[in-house]
């Protein structure tokens, strides 16, 4: 697969196919056709931080869990062959990307290679990586009851459980060993100078179209801040997340450089402006798949100059409001237009084309843009308090309600949400739809109490609970961009969907949506082109 950058002058846009300098990695070959990247800067500087090694104790890179050529994101495959190539010792697997960091760091240089895979295998076989967020056991409104982790030590499940998630006694039948919540928080403590942390496994998000960006990360973290853009910017939450990112991954708590000063507080915060500059400088999208058929052929408007021109703001076709804008000052203004479910229109010239390959993605665009989802039992929408842009709460349908994929991916011609409203679709279930415990059975459980009544809920990521304290955020998740979405698989949050094809399976079954053989294969498609 060629890379190819696309460089964004004042004056001109010029096309430019070229191979990535320096690291072989970015030149593999990708089944999925050819990616391209836009910079609004001019270049692809590899001279920015993003691209260096900005601590002594570990050489981990930003690159290394975000490559061009996989839409800056990162494929499981190709992180076993950067395993399998430097027999584990590539930058990528350090403490910060193993299954549990205290045992991780404790690993010797000369480990056998059986083990060092194990510290990983999370990381091998859904392309997660660890993430440590502080948590407040007093302030949340829920405790931790247990949580069942095969990475943890062993030595730590001192209790039961069993398949409701209630602590029964040792040896009970269908009962599974557990860590108590308390030994838990005490144990990420350790290795945080006394700070508890629930420690969650999730894939990398792609660095790039952070202009359409309105939540960061995941868990939605800067909705702790607001709803509304003009409170906390969607810039300062990826600046605080990179300047995290430096602090943890890359120079560990001594917060020394690779030269082996320390960095002070101005030094921090002028790499991870430079990095976020550069990271809101680039536009990515799939410009061609396999047959060299280019996506913005015969009428076609795909490919990652389209993207560029995109038009985009904070609330455009919000699905709760219809379209809305937000003033530099916080004002929030409801256009009159109503959503429309009409998100894509990329590939409308293609309708009916003699070309069953322009077709079929055509078929599949219909396809996600149609109200064929039964939307029901979703986190953070049936029946729930929803917080608006302006402040003010709406209260989401109670029951079920038929919608189309383009209903939470409403962003036009992108696909991810235009307001911050992250949502549970199950994903983080003990046993998700379509899938069940097994392919979820290496992550952590999670046995959560709410505290004002003792209802139990089991999840492998607590999501924006983690950072809001608030049991009735378990389990949601920000719907991430679509362009490019087909360069790094695995999917979901956790990895648990190895193909596009499974994510489709998962969807057919959780809402409903018999799509038959031919529209997932539609679907497939039409996801690929993205």
């Amino acid at each position: 697969m060629r890379i190819s950058v696309l460089f964004v002058s004042a004056t001109a846009l010029l096309t430019t196919a070229i191979a990535i300098k320096t690291t072989a990695q970015t030149q593999r070959s990708n089944p999925n056709g050819e990616v391209r990247t836009i910079a609004a800067t001019g270049t692809i500087d590899r001279r920015n931080p993003f691209f260096r090694p900005l601590g002594k104790a570990m050489a981990t890179t930003c690159e290394h869990c975000h490559f061009a050529s996989e839409a800056w994101g990162i494929s499981v495959e190709h992180i076993r062959q950067l395993f399998a190539s430097t027999q584990g010792k590539h930058p990528l697997f350090t403490p910060p990307s193993a299954n549990d960091f205290r045992q991780a760091q404790a690993l010797s240089a000369d480990v056998s290679l059986a083990d060092r895979q194990a510290a990983y295998s999370l990381l091998l076989e859904k392309g997660d990586v660890l993430v440590r967020r502080n948590f407040d056991a007093n302030a949340a409104d829920f405790s931790i009851v247990a949580v069942v982790d095969p990475s943890l030590p062993a030595s730590l499940r001192t209790i039961a459980v069993d398949d409701d998630g209630r602590i029964v006694a040792a040896g009970t039948v269908g009962s599974t060993r557990a860590i108590p919540g308390a030994a838990y928080l005490d144990y990420t403590a350790q290795s945080n100078d006394g700070t508890p942390q629930i420690w969650i496994h999730r894939r990398p998000l792609p660095t790039t179209n952070f202009k359409f960006l309105t939540t960061v990360a995941w868990d939605g973290q800067d909705t702790r801040q607001s709803p509304n853009p003009a409170k906390r910017s969607v810039r300062d939450g990826v600046n605080d997340v990179t300047r995290a990112t430096i602090r943890g991954r890359e120079t560990t708590a001594s917060l020394m450089a690779a030269d082996g000063h320390t960095y002070t507080d101005t030094e921090l915060n002028s790499l991870s402006n430079q990095i976020t500059d550069f990271m809101f400088s680039l536009t990515t999208a799939q410009e061609t798949v396999p047959g060299n058929v280019n996506l913005s052929a015969k009428g076609a408007t795909g490919g990652v100059v389209n993207l560029s021109r995109q038009k985009f703001y904070f609330g455009i076709n919000d699905v709760i409001q219809g379209d809305l804008t937000v003033s530099d000052t916080g004002e929030v203004k409801t256009t009159g237009a109503p959503f429309n479910p009409l998100v894509f229109d990329l590939f409308d010239a293609w309708f009916q084309d003699r070309d069953e390959l322009h077709a079929s993605i055509e078929r599949g665009q219909a396809l996600f843009n149609q109200p064929r989802l039964i939307i029901d039992r979703v986190g953070g929408l049936n029946g729930a308090s929803i917080t608006l842009p302006d402040g003010s709460t709406t209260t989401g349908p109670a029951g079920a309600i038929r919608g189309s994929c383009s209903g939470c991916h409403d962003t036009p011609n992108v696909g991810n949400h235009s307001t911050r409203l992250p949502i549970d679709i199950g994903v983080a279930d003990k046993a998700p739809a379509r899938f069940g415990h097994g392919q979820v059975a290496a992550l952590p459980l999670f046995i959560l109490r709410r505290k004002s009544d003792g209802v139990v809920v089991q999840t492998t990521d607590p999501g924006r609970a983690v950072i809001s304290g608030r049991f009735a955020h378990i389990g949601q998740f920000k719907g991430p961009f679509l362009r490019g979405v087909a360069a790094h698989p695995p999917f979901f949050h956790n990895g648990m969907a190895a193909t596009l094809e499974d994510v489709i399976d998962f969807y057919n079954v959780r809402f409903k949506a018999d799509f038959s053989a031919q529209e997932k294969a539609s679907l497939v498609a039409f996801l690929k082109a993205l």
